[in-house]
């Protein structure tokens, strides 16, 4: 301890200085902690119809298959991490501005792939629906077109 506060009388004892007190407590102190304490703000949050994450003004992108559920959120001043039990799912850089959307190309793909195969079968749905019997016509026509698949 050094400077002019460390100069000045103690208040407990006016007979020593403040860097004489310091100097006699010292080793009884306790030695500071090696892991950081956490400090984490922890949020729960619902996911909706869309695979975003709302925390603090901003969507923050989760894989689709983790739509219509509850997840928590972990947010330090440097990362957001959306976590679903005790596997963290999700990890973006934290945003200060307000009304974004942070996505992970890791959770766009999947999903743009997984709408592009629903897509393919809407039409023979569309049919199947309205002429029952048509399902077996059109299974029968992928067996014999490889390029039906």
């Amino acid at each position: 301890m050094t400077g002019i506060a460390a100069d000045r009388l103690s208040p407990e004892d006016r007979t020593q200085r403040v860097r004489d007190a310091f100097a006699e407590e010292q080793p009884k102190l306790l030695l500071l902690p090696q892991e950081p304490f956490p400090t984490d703000e922890i949020d729960t949050v619902e996911i909706g119809n869309t695979h975003y994450a709302r925390f603090d003004l901003d969507d923050y992108s989760v894989p689709h298959t983790y739509v219509r559920r509850s997840l928590a959120i972990a947010a330090s001043l440097e990362s957001v991490r959306i976590i679903d039990g005790t596997s963290v799912i999700a990890t973006h850089e934290r945003s200060w501005d307000r009304g974004l959307q942070i996505e992970e190309p890791s959770h766009i793909e999947p999903l743009v792939e997984y709408k592009r195969q629903v897509r393919k079968h809407r039409g023979m749905d569309r049919i199947s629906s309205a002429a029952p019997s048509a399902f077996r016509l059109l299974a029968t026509g992928a067996e014999r077109d490889p390029k039906m698949n």
